[in-house]
């Protein structure tokens, strides 16, 4: 069964990026299409690529996320630096940012505790669901959690010297 033929290059993403990346977002685009005629554009994680406890997190969403809504990349990376200049942010390596219907007029950021809970929720996973209820905690708490646990975790985990690869399998999802 040969992938159907990407779609030309999302012009937010396209300066400097690899043709082989584009396609895989491209690709991922148009599995949401076909899925359904009003779906959101793929999902983005930005993460500390050098995090063993982010690293986890990204392991468990790519088991939950079934559906390939999500992709990854660092935060240390391009794609991070072109998402950060394009919305006019600073890239903090201890925040996390879910980027929600990259490339479409509506991509919304959001940071912290907020990407996590809302990445969470978009799997659609039971565990997503149930994570999701956490978000009535008021943002200002659920964020000072969050700055605990980020400025404590290499203290917990010892950094890698650099990004790990992502298993074969999982490699389209992963952006620069």
């Amino acid at each position: 069964m040969t992938a159907p033929h990407p779609s030309p290059s999302p012009p937010c993403l396209s300066q400097g990026i690899s043709t082989q990346t584009l396609s895989a977002v491209n690709l991922t685009a148009e599995k949401l299409a076909a899925e359904s005629r009003t779906a959101p554009g793929p999902h983005l994680l930005l993460f500390d690529g050098v995090c063993p406890m982010c690293h986890g997190a990204v392991r468990l969403l790519l088991r939950l996320d079934r559906r390939g809504l999500i992709c990854f990349a660092p935060l240390q990376g391009e794609t991070a630096r072109r998402i950060a200049k394009r919305h006019q942010i600073g890239l903090d390596l201890s925040t996390a940012i879910y980027v929600r219907n990259l490339c479409a007029r509506d991509e919304r950021l959001h940071f912290e505790s907020s990407a996590v809970l809302r990445a969470l929720a978009d799997t659609g996973s039971l565990l997503g669901l149930l994570v999701s209820l956490a978000r009535v905690v008021p943002r200002p708490l659920r964020n000072l959690a969050y700055r605990f646990v980020a400025r404590r975790r290499f203290r917990w985990f010892t950094p890698y010297d650099s990004c790990p690869l992502p298993r074969p399998e999982d490699a389209a999802r992963f952006l620069p």
